[in-house]
């Protein structure tokens, strides 16, 4: 990557070049320098079989998260005590994958889709702000932490335990067969693994029919980018990315024939 792109005139990329001279490649590189990190202690709930930990909203209410037993980032301290580590941490300010930027946020008031729910951090974060919200999530192991973390608030949220697709089939569906809304002001979240063409292509009505705010992940394939910008530009809407670049480590697709650097978001609008 560093002969690669050594001649590109891009100043974060050649930042991003200088800083892997004195630093280990990563997925962010230069932007989360100096955070620190986050550790939220996890505590066990006996009358559900989960632990959970205590989560801010965007109001500044604490509320439970819970978690299935075996997930990843759960790490044990000499005391004994479990925590789970940097919740939050792809939503700093200066990160390359960062949902909410400036007027682009939830509104009050807003319907919130969530495809690639996880923990359901980013729709708890807004519960009480949204007037409906879909969580789309198909890991089974999150199934049952996600009911229990949104129990108070399922006369108004409803989780889809099926792959957002452009087609109704098995376990796939569609946005515009399971979000059947008109004139509604949306919100809507897409990280689902490079299946975001797919989701998109399947929401025609969607995106046709109501205002709507949304930020897709774009860095899950080479061309994701473009694809997706040019799906939201067909329905008439004005597209921004995130700043910065990320570089895809995990395998993944093609990434080290592509060994490219990555937006990691798209922003589009239609109001």
């Amino acid at each position: 990557m560093i002969r690669k792109y050594e001649d590109d005139k891009d100043p974060v990329i050649q930042e991003t070049l200088q800083y892997w001279k004195t630093h280990p490649m990563s997925i962010f590189n230069q932007h989360l320098e100096g955070y620190q990190g986050t550790l939220d202690e996890l505590i066990v709930d006996e009358n559900v079989g989960l632990s959970y930990i205590w989560f801010e909203t965007v109001e500044g209410k604490r509320k439970k998260m819970y978690y299935p037993q075996d997930y990843a980032t759960i790490v044990t301290a000499p005391n004994g005590k479990r925590y789970v580590s940097n919740v939050l941490m792809e939503q700093v300010p200066t990160s390359p994958h960062l949902y909410i930027k400036g007027e682009h946020k939830v509104n009050q008031g807003d319907v919130l889709i969530d495809c690639g729910v996880c923990e359901g951090n980013f729709a708890l974060k807004y519960v009480d702000v949204c007037s409906q919200i879909y969580l789309f999530e198909t890991e089974a192991r999150w199934l049952k932490p996600l009911y229990h973390t949104f129990q108070d608030y399922l006369n108004k949220v409803v989780i889809v335990p099926k792959f957002v697709s452009n087609v109704v089939a098995g376990n796939q569906i569609t946005l515009d067969e399971a979000v059947r809304l008109t004139n509604q002001n949306i919100f809507l979240k897409m990280d689902i693994e490079g299946s975001e063409i797919a989701g998109l292509r399947g929401a025609k009505n969607l995106l046709t029919n109501n205002k709507i705010k949304a930020s897709i992940c774009s860095y899950h394939k080479p061309n994701d980018l473009w694809q997706i910008k040019s799906i939201f530009h067909q329905h008439g809407y004005k597209t921004a990315t995130s700043d910065g670049y990320m570089v895809l480590l995990w395998p993944t697709g093609d990434v080290w024939d592509t060994a490219d650097f990555r937006k990691g978001i798209v922003y589009a609008e239609n109001y």
